[in-house]
Protein backbone atom coordinates (compact mmCIF):
# COMPACT_ATOMS: atom_id res chain seq x y z
CA UNK A 1 0.00 0.00 0.00
CA UNK A 2 1.25 3.61 -0.81
CA UNK A 3 1.14 5.41 2.73
CA UNK A 4 0.55 9.29 3.25
CA UNK A 5 1.95 9.99 6.79
CA UNK A 6 1.39 13.75 6.43
CA UNK A 7 -0.73 16.15 6.15
CA UNK A 8 -1.62 16.98 2.48
CA UNK A 9 0.00 13.95 1.03
CA UNK A 10 -1.73 13.35 -1.94
CA UNK A 11 -1.00 11.83 -5.11
CA UNK A 12 -2.84 14.28 -8.11
CA UNK A 13 -4.13 14.25 -11.90
CA UNK A 14 -4.62 17.41 -13.80
CA UNK A 15 -5.10 15.47 -17.34
CA UNK A 16 -6.77 12.65 -18.89
CA UNK A 17 -9.87 13.22 -16.36
CA UNK A 18 -13.20 11.91 -17.10
CA UNK A 19 -15.49 14.70 -17.56
CA UNK A 20 -18.23 15.68 -15.60
CA UNK A 21 -20.54 14.70 -18.19
CA UNK A 22 -19.53 11.12 -18.15
CA UNK A 23 -20.09 8.17 -16.71
CA UNK A 24 -17.54 7.08 -13.79
CA UNK A 25 -16.46 4.77 -11.47
CA UNK A 26 -13.75 4.28 -9.21
CA UNK A 27 -12.34 2.09 -6.86
CA UNK A 28 -10.07 1.53 -4.47
CA UNK A 29 -8.89 0.09 -0.92
CA UNK A 30 -7.74 2.40 1.94
CA UNK A 31 -6.95 2.33 5.37
CA UNK A 32 -7.21 4.93 8.40
CA UNK A 33 -4.37 4.96 10.05
CA UNK A 34 -4.62 8.06 12.12
CA UNK A 35 -7.11 9.20 14.18
CA UNK A 36 -9.99 8.76 13.12
CA UNK A 37 -12.13 11.36 14.86
CA UNK A 38 -9.84 13.46 12.09
CA UNK A 39 -11.42 14.79 9.45
CA UNK A 40 -9.69 13.73 5.94
CA UNK A 41 -10.31 13.13 2.39
CA UNK A 42 -9.67 9.76 0.52
CA UNK A 43 -10.86 10.95 -3.45
CA UNK A 44 -11.74 13.90 -4.68
CA UNK A 45 -12.26 15.53 -8.25
CA UNK A 46 -12.85 19.04 -8.75
CA UNK A 47 -13.35 22.29 -10.82
CA UNK A 48 -10.43 23.93 -9.00
CA UNK A 49 -8.59 24.30 -5.49
CA UNK A 50 -9.11 27.58 -5.73
CA UNK A 51 -12.54 28.13 -6.79
CA UNK A 52 -14.12 24.44 -5.27
CA UNK A 53 -17.63 25.54 -6.69
CA UNK A 54 -18.04 21.65 -7.97
CA UNK A 55 -16.81 18.72 -6.65
CA UNK A 56 -17.25 14.95 -6.28
CA UNK A 57 -15.24 13.48 -2.67
CA UNK A 58 -15.25 10.74 -0.78
CA UNK A 59 -14.34 11.84 3.35
CA UNK A 60 -14.26 10.70 6.87
CA UNK A 61 -16.12 13.49 8.51
CA UNK A 62 -14.49 13.20 12.03
CA UNK A 63 -17.07 10.98 13.39
CA UNK A 64 -15.15 7.20 12.31
CA UNK A 65 -17.66 7.54 9.57
CA UNK A 66 -17.14 8.26 5.79
CA UNK A 67 -19.27 9.33 3.50
CA UNK A 68 -19.31 10.42 -0.14
CA UNK A 69 -20.13 14.48 -1.55
CA UNK A 70 -21.30 16.05 -4.35
CA UNK A 71 -20.90 19.36 -4.63
CA UNK A 72 -22.37 21.60 -7.29
CA UNK A 73 -22.33 25.29 -7.30
CA UNK A 74 -21.20 25.35 -3.92
CA UNK A 75 -23.98 23.12 -2.65
CA UNK A 76 -23.27 20.12 -1.21
CA UNK A 77 -25.52 16.42 -0.93
CA UNK A 78 -24.19 13.79 0.62
CA UNK A 79 -24.86 10.08 1.20
CA UNK A 80 -25.48 8.25 4.26
CA UNK A 81 -22.06 7.85 6.90
CA UNK A 82 -20.61 3.94 7.14
CA UNK A 83 -18.61 3.78 10.36
CA UNK A 84 -14.78 2.00 10.01
CA UNK A 85 -12.12 1.27 12.51
CA UNK A 86 -8.86 2.63 12.86
CA UNK A 87 -6.29 0.46 11.12
CA UNK A 88 -8.73 -1.95 9.46
CA UNK A 89 -8.87 -2.06 5.00
CA UNK A 90 -12.31 -1.50 3.55
CA UNK A 91 -12.65 -0.88 -0.01
CA UNK A 92 -14.43 1.48 -1.72
CA UNK A 93 -15.86 2.56 -4.72
CA UNK A 94 -17.53 5.32 -6.27
CA UNK A 95 -20.58 5.03 -9.39
CA UNK A 96 -21.74 8.35 -11.63
CA UNK A 97 -24.20 7.36 -14.16
CA UNK A 98 -26.13 9.88 -15.42
CA UNK A 99 -26.82 12.12 -12.70
CA UNK A 100 -26.86 9.26 -10.17
CA UNK A 101 -23.93 9.28 -7.48
CA UNK A 102 -23.42 5.47 -5.78
CA UNK A 103 -20.99 5.32 -2.92
CA UNK A 104 -19.76 2.08 -1.92
CA UNK A 105 -17.70 1.08 1.14
CA UNK A 106 -17.07 -2.50 2.49
CA UNK A 107 -18.48 -4.48 -0.48
CA UNK A 108 -22.02 -2.74 0.11
CA UNK A 109 -23.66 0.07 -1.33
CA UNK A 110 -24.23 2.90 1.32
CA UNK A 111 -26.34 5.16 -0.74
CA UNK A 112 -26.92 7.00 -3.49
CA UNK A 113 -28.08 11.01 -4.10
CA UNK A 114 -28.69 12.74 -7.20
CA UNK A 115 -26.93 15.58 -8.76
CA UNK A 116 -26.57 16.50 -12.46
CA UNK A 117 -23.29 18.11 -12.90
CA UNK A 118 -23.47 16.78 -16.22
CA UNK A 119 -23.67 20.75 -17.74
CA UNK A 120 -21.38 23.20 -17.21
CA UNK A 121 -19.04 21.53 -14.98
CA UNK A 122 -15.48 20.79 -16.04
CA UNK A 123 -13.09 19.21 -13.65
CA UNK A 124 -9.80 19.95 -13.60
CA UNK A 125 -7.84 17.82 -10.98
CA UNK A 126 -8.18 14.40 -9.08
CA UNK A 127 -6.37 13.88 -6.08
CA UNK A 128 -6.22 10.73 -4.05
CA UNK A 129 -5.33 11.87 -0.49
CA UNK A 130 -5.24 15.37 1.39
CA UNK A 131 -6.70 17.96 -0.96
CA UNK A 132 -4.80 20.17 1.43
CA UNK A 133 -7.72 21.87 2.87
CA UNK A 134 -8.62 18.87 5.71
CA UNK A 135 -4.90 18.88 6.98
CA UNK A 136 -5.41 14.94 8.18
CA UNK A 137 -2.80 12.59 6.60
CA UNK A 138 -2.24 9.06 8.35
CA UNK A 139 -4.04 6.96 5.47
CA UNK A 140 -2.93 4.64 2.80
CA UNK A 141 -4.28 3.41 -0.11
CA UNK A 142 -3.94 0.27 -3.22
CA UNK A 143 -5.55 -0.61 -6.07
CA UNK A 144 -6.77 2.92 -7.79
CA UNK A 145 -8.70 2.18 -10.46
CA UNK A 146 -10.98 4.01 -12.78
CA UNK A 147 -13.08 3.57 -16.13
CA UNK A 148 -14.95 6.15 -18.06
CA UNK A 149 -18.46 4.06 -17.94
CA UNK A 150 -20.60 3.27 -14.81
CA UNK A 151 -20.26 -0.23 -13.57
CA UNK A 152 -23.25 -1.97 -12.25
CA UNK A 153 -23.16 -3.24 -8.36
CA UNK A 154 -21.60 -6.30 -9.10
CA UNK A 155 -18.74 -5.19 -11.30
CA UNK A 156 -18.16 -3.00 -8.46
CA UNK A 157 -18.19 -5.63 -6.08
CA UNK A 158 -16.35 -8.15 -7.99
CA UNK A 159 -13.52 -5.18 -8.75
CA UNK A 160 -13.22 -5.13 -5.39
CA UNK A 161 -12.55 -8.43 -4.40
CA UNK A 162 -9.68 -8.62 -7.06
CA UNK A 163 -6.06 -7.37 -6.45
CA UNK A 164 -5.99 -7.59 -10.96
CA UNK A 165 -8.67 -5.69 -12.83
CA UNK A 166 -11.47 -7.59 -13.52
CA UNK A 167 -13.03 -5.67 -16.69
CA UNK A 168 -10.68 -4.02 -18.88
CA UNK A 169 -13.87 -1.90 -21.31
CA UNK A 170 -13.15 1.73 -21.02
CA UNK A 171 -10.48 1.34 -18.25
CA UNK A 172 -8.83 5.00 -17.76
CA UNK A 173 -6.67 3.88 -14.60
CA UNK A 174 -5.14 0.35 -13.48
CA UNK A 175 -2.27 1.54 -10.27
CA UNK A 176 -1.64 -1.15 -7.69
CA UNK A 177 0.02 1.46 -5.74
CA UNK A 178 1.79 -1.42 -4.21
CA UNK A 179 4.70 0.84 -2.08
CA UNK A 180 5.35 4.36 -1.07
CA UNK A 181 6.15 6.38 -4.68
Amino acid sequence: MIRFPNDGDAVKRTTGIVPASGDYTCTFIWRCTGDPTQSRILFVTLDDPGVYDDWVYIVSGGASAIHLAVGHNGVEEETASESFIQNETYPVGYVREGSTHRFYFKNILVGDLTEDISSGVTFGETWLGDDNFTNAGQQQFMNFREWSRALTTEEVLAELASSLVVDNTDLETDTPLANDL
